[in-house]
């Protein structure tokens, strides 16, 4: 080989190199993202059960008065969250 043609393997295995290294990057990136969105959504899952639990508890109370009007809020609640 040629000075010329080790210089461009060298040159051509730098560049792989440097793409290795940005993929990783951008794996790491996504990943982390993946953890943040799961986190949010394991959040939501957890509000909304404690959300649940509190509506039941407040409906057996009071079933004929309080349960329909924490029913009725309990809705409007669910379409604005």
């Amino acid at each position: 080989m040629t000075t010329t043609n080790n210089l461009t393997c060298i040159i051509n295995l730098s560049l792989e190199l440097n793409q290795v290294k940005d993929l990783d990057i951008l794996l790491n990136r996504i990943l982390t993202e993946a953890r943040v969105f799961v986190n949010a959504i394991e959040r939501a899952n957890m509000t909304r059960s404690m959300i649940l639990r509190t509506i039941e508890m407040a409906r057996l109370r009071d079933s004929k008065e309080t349960g329909t009007h924490v029913q009725r809020v309990a809705s409007y609640s669910v379409a604005i969250y």
